[in-house]
């Protein structure tokens, strides 16, 4: 008698993406959404797909099982080994919880383009440098300078003086 599961439960929460606490603890943030779905293990991914194709567009899945961590989490792909560990997984323990998580991490945040400090340090620090000759003498030729300020007068020619 075998106690593998044909049908596995799933719980799959969407509507959500990781956050790591400074703790090192993770975090499911804003999956307020949660569906069940109870099918084989290798139709996970077609019933998926029928129940939930508004949900699924630019998401990335990741799954645990029930009595793990956050932090415990798998990525999961179709071609994946990780596919076949959560199917041999599952098929022991009968639920399994899967995440489906924004490919942008934060989607209602805005990004901020301020410069980083470093940045800030190096423009600072480079303003002072500027690119000089040590050997050049500005007080011979003054920069932009066309000579007009100095130089010989020129003399007139005149008619009929020697």
């Amino acid at each position: 008698m075998s106690l593998a599961y044909t049908e596995v439960v799933f719980h799959v929460y969407h509507g959500g993406y990781w956050v790591k606490h400074y703790t090192g603890d993770l975090s499911y943030l804003d999956g307020h959404e949660m569906k069940s779905i109870t099918c084989k293990l290798e139709e996970f991914f077609t019933v998926m797909s029928t129940e939930m194709s508004e949900e699924l567009d630019g998401q990335k899945i990741w799954y645990k099982l029930p009595f793990e961590e956050a932090k415990q989490q798998k990525s999961l792909s179709n071609v994946d080994i990780s596919f076949k560990n959560m199917c041999e997984t599952g098929k022991w323990v009968g639920f399994l919880d899967v995440y489906l998580v924004n490919s942008i991490e934060h989607p209602h945040d805005m990004d901020v383009n301020d410069p980083f400090e470093e940045e800030i340090r190096v423009e600072r620090n480079m303003a002072s440098f500027v690119d000089e000759d040590p050997n050049f003498d500005y007080n011979d030729t003054p920069p932009n300078s066309n000579d007009e300020d100095r130089g010989e007068q020129f003399v007139r020619f005149r008619m009929g003086i020697q």
